[in-house]
């Protein structure tokens, strides 16, 4: 599984200049940092070539969600080429429900493949 780090940083300031009682200045700074570190399977290969997302049998969209019929719902076939130039792409989210590796609509393999002409997810396994 790939770790996915998100940070997030809230900050707010209150200022108050001298007032005309010659009270000195009050300052309140609240710092607050969250950041949250999740894994998330990564896309090995895609052998599906009429997606636009697809570069030499490798996922470029950033996530991909995987559909409750178990497709790659990501799966676009335009004639032009997208997606990011270096992309690790991973599983954001997952919609068969009755796969081994689903957990609460989340995918908890190490890692998935895709493939065949309906960008199949090839690692799905019934329960």
């Amino acid at each position: 599984m790939q770790k996915i780090v998100t940070e997030s940083f809230v900050s707010c300031s209150l200022e108050n200049d001298k007032t005309s009682t010659g009270n000195d200045e009050l300052r309140h700074t609240l710092t607050k940092e969250i950041v949250m570190t999740t894994t998330r399977p990564r896309i090995l290969d895609c052998s599906v070539e009429s997606c636009s997302y697809n570069k030499t049998k490798s996922c470029g969209a950033a996530a991909v969600t995987i559909g409750y019929a178990q497709t790659c719902t990501t799966f676009i076939p335009l004639t032009i080429k997208g997606g990011l130039k270096d992309a690790s792409t991973f599983v954001g989210a997952c919609q068969k429900a009755d796969c081994t590796h689903n957990s609460g609509l989340e995918c908890t393999a190490e890692a998935i493949r895709v493939g065949a002409h309906t960008a199949d997810c090839l690692s799905y396994e019934a329960r």
